[in-house]
């Protein structure tokens, strides 16, 4: 059977269907994100949504809640700890290890751009602080619950 064109309609329903799609990612705009009241800037990659979750580049958040940090590339593994919460993540593995027990992860660390990305949720509240998202600005509150901020 050889290729027939679509009919006019068709292609003209399939060109608003795409319209409106443009219009809805150009409208969402940038996921903004603070910690404790204080922008974070992100250099290269911010922050993305992966399937409902908003990931965001490894270091800025986790030392600002005040973990140390490495990245093992070879092993594509991440470990972060403040001294009381050790956390171990591998990139593209659901599994995350946080204090030596085992969580399954909706989305999984993954290399964005060259960045190590994480769940911000995960990783906030594992490092005990609490995460607010508000869907009509595109805005992450984290607020270490430590440092007293609200």
């Amino acid at each position: 059977m050889l290729w027939k064109p679509c009919p006019q309609p068709i292609r003209g329903l399939a060109a608003v269907v795409f319209s409106f799609v443009g219009v809805a990612a150009a409208q969402a705009g940038p996921i903004e994100v603070a910690v404790n009241g204080q922008p974070v800037e992100f250099k290269g990659v911010g922050p993305r949504t992966v399937r409902g979750r908003v990931l965001i580049p490894l270091r800025g958040i986790l030392e600002s809640l005040g973990a140390r940090v490495k990245y093992n590339a070879s092993k594509k593994r991440i470990s972060a700890t403040d001294g009381q919460t050790n956390v171990i993540l591998t990139l593209g593995q659901r599994l995350a290890t946080v204090n030596n027990e085992e969580f399954i992860l909706d989305v999984p660390a993954t290399l964005i751009d060259g960045t190590a990305m994480v769940p911000l949720r995960f990783i906030g509240e594992t490092f005990g602080a609490k995460v607010e998202w508000n869907e009509a600005t595109r805005h992450i509150e984290v607020s270490n619950q430590a440092s007293g901020s609200p």
